[in-house]
């Protein structure tokens, strides 16, 4: 039997006129420093002190020049494959094709090595679809520890 959580309603109240407040003065143009013959102006901050924000743990930074075009999609796929460009490049189209297809429909993929697509939500304007979805890949395993576990799992154990 399902139970049901009661919950008291949330008082909903509106907004009265706004409270008057005290005008104050508003500085258009910063303080001048005071400097003067016996006042010297403090000097910046060396730049090894000076810390800026991490990233968010976990994040790359990405920029244009590590993106993938299609040609160099296209360029990679023949090397790796030692398949003839104008073979590949048919079968590269379609692939990419069809994974914009899938993601315009928000459906998730299990793509490995690539990783699993979940969808998480879209947005559209006038001109472009921006969509939110995460990436989960699998990690490399450690070549010591793959080691190690087939030494301890012995066959005929």
């Amino acid at each position: 039997m399902a139970t049901t959580r009661k919950t008291a309603p949330k008082s909903v109240s509106k907004p009265g006129p706004k409270a008057a407040r005290p005008k104050t003065a508003r500085r258009k143009t910063p303080a001048a420093p005071v400097t003067g013959p016996d006042i010297a102006a403090p000097e910046p901050a060396p730049d090894a002190d000076v810390k800026a924000p991490d990233p968010v743990a976990g994040a790359v930074e990405s920029s244009i020049d590590d993106q993938i075009r299609r040609k160099a999609l296209l360029d990679e796929v023949v090397q790796r494959t030692g398949a003839k460009k104008k073979d590949a490049r048919p079968v590269i189209e379609a692939t990419l094709e069809i994974l914009g297809e899938a993601i315009a429909e928000g459906r998730e993929m299990n793509l490995q090595p690539f990783g699993r697509v979940k969808y998480k939500r879209s947005k559209e304007d006038a001109s472009n679809r921006v969509v939110v979805a995460n990436i989960r890949q699998r990690k490399e395993p450690d070549p010591a520890a793959a080691a190690a576990q087939e030494a301890v799992a012995e066959p005929g154990d």
